[in-house]
């Protein structure tokens, strides 16, 4: 999943790019449904951008039902989020 953010100068802010992004590649079907979508901190990484940015898209997506989060735990006990497409 490749997602390019551009200077937010006539392209609208960084998390609105996110957003609608991957909300294109889960409405064309190159995220099906039930595919993981990455966390928040390698979407950060890869656009070199704030991970708070990247959680706000998914928050938005959250709500607009075209993701979901599930908390887990892992083999340590800590918690983390995974994100699916819904």
């Amino acid at each position: 999943m490749e997602i390019k953010v551009q200077d937010t100068a006539g392209h609208g802010p960084v998390y609105e790019q996110i957003r609608s992004q991957i909300a294109a590649m889960i409405e064309s079907g190159e995220l099906a449904k039930g595919a993981e979508v990455p966390k928040p901190h390698v979407i950060a990484s890869q656009c070199g951008v704030d991970r708070g940015e990247v959680q706000r898209a998914y928050f938005e997506l959250e709500q607009a039902g075209l993701i979901a989060s599930k908390k887990s735990k892992n083999f340590l006990g800590e918690s983390s989020l995974t994100f699916r497409v819904a």
